[in-house]
């Protein structure tokens, strides 16, 4: 079911979709304010929320005609879940916000984590997209030695996570996180690269102890190790038009091996820009014009234009 609550930003409506097992799983919408040429799903990455797309989604040409959908991934944000994580449930839950909504088809844009839910998406349900924009993926071949050692390890906090996650089940250790605005913060970073160069962002975003703060720590590191989950060789298996927006400053991956391996996808456009890996925060109108570039060709690749009559609706 969909509860329509207040309007949330200028523009935009909350819903809530209530899933099969009973999770309220939080969501914004902007209609178009003209004909539909289709729908945009933007997906926050690791310990972010919905806030992370507010600014895209405030100031993009795109929302004219593209109906932009902005969910709290399960376990984040006001989608707060305290069950195990992964990409298949966020794929699932994706699948059933389309159906409630009534697409029959999207665009998915997605950061990071949310790169990684998009592109399992398009694994298990090809026919419900129609192009991928992926920013920042992280793929495990891509990582830094010292991160794949402690990625082969990781399967040794599975008894710690089962238990943790029988302790959330029974009500213990659960307690109120906090929603940050992404927006907010990221208006600071910029005010604190300004004063004291770019690098400070490694400062600002992406540490454990700021991260833990917004989620259950469970949830947390079952998040982090999905977002290096999809191998590059499973990128082989997406058909869709993809466009992936890549950090040429990276310190979490090297981005020549993941343009390696996304250069071997079936229909793939990649494009790397000088960031740390925060594109939304470091270059956020570069990655603006990126996403509307790539899908006004598809609207010209369909024949949706002003010129071409009334638009179809996805």
């Amino acid at each position: 079911m969909l509860f329509d609550t207040a309007p949330a930003n200028q523009g935009e409506h909350r819903c809530t979709l209530v899933a099969s097992d009973g999770t309220r799983l939080a969501y914004q919408i902007r209609p178009t304010s003209g004909r539909r040429y289709g729908v945009l799903v933007a997906l926050h990455g690791l310990a972010s929320n919905m806030s992370r797309w507010a600014e895209f989604t405030s100031q993009t040409r795109l929302s004219r005609h593209w109906e932009i959908i902005r969910p709290d991934l399960r376990g984040h944000g006001h989608s707060m879940d305290w069950r195990p994580a992964s990409l298949g449930r966020w794929a699932d839950d994706l699948l059933a916000l389309l159906d409630t909504e009534g697409h029959q088809r999207a665009v998915l844009v997605g950061h990071c984590l949310g790169a990684a839910v998009a592109a399992e998406f398009a694994r298990r349900y090809p026919d419900r997209v129609e192009a991928l924009i992926l920013v920042e993926p992280l793929l495990p071949e891509a990582l830094p030695a010292r991160l794949q050692r402690y990625y082969r390890w990781s399967h040794l906090l599975r008894p710690l996570l089962a238990a943790t996650h029988a302790a959330y089940a029974m009500g213990l250790h659960r307690r109120t996180y906090a929603t940050v605005d992404l927006q907010e913060l990221d208006r600071a970073a910029r005010e604190q690269m300004a004063q004291d160069g770019a690098e400070i962002i490694q400062k600002t975003h992406g540490k454990p102890t700021n991260d833990l703060r917004r989620m259950p720590w469970a949830v947390y590191v079952e998040s982090l190790l999905a977002t290096v989950a999809l191998s590059g060789a499973a990128l082989r298996d997406i058909q869709a038009p993809t466009l992936a927006l890549l950090s040429s400053g990276s310190e979490l991956a090297d981005w020549t091996v993941t343009r390696r391996y996304l250069q071997a996808m079936p229909d793939c456009e990649v494009r790397v820009l000088d960031a740390h890996h925060w594109l939304p925060t470091e270059r956020p109108d570069d990655l603006r014009i990126q996403i509307e570039a790539f899908c006004h060709q598809l609207e010209r690749s369909a024949g949706r234009d002003e010129s071409e009559g009334p638009a179809q609706h996805a």
